[in-house]
């Protein structure tokens, strides 16, 4: 399971519900990636993801560790681990 999570200046990388990663401060107001093209999940300019993705969630807010912790775990519970 991973959770990338834009809090601030700083982008976080979640990994089975842990805090692996963060990046430097950057300004969000210099990536503003609004658009009206719909939202692709695995696909990419030049490649594309080949595989199963089971599950995925968009939040209009950032997670907190706790709360990506136990989104993890109810997944495990229902076999999407």
């Amino acid at each position: 399971h991973l959770a990338a999570v834009r809090r601030g200046g700083r982008l976080e990388i979640h990994i089975e519900g842990k805090l692996e990663a963060v990046s430097t401060p950057f300004a969000p107001g210099e990536y503003d990636l609004s658009n009206t093209e719909p939202l692709l999940i695995g696909s990419g300019e030049t490649d594309s993801f080949s595989g199963k993705i089971l599950e995925v969630r968009v939040y209009r807010r950032a997670l907190e560790g706790p709360e990506i912790a136990r989104l993890r775990e109810s997944g495990a519970r229902k076999g999407l681990r």
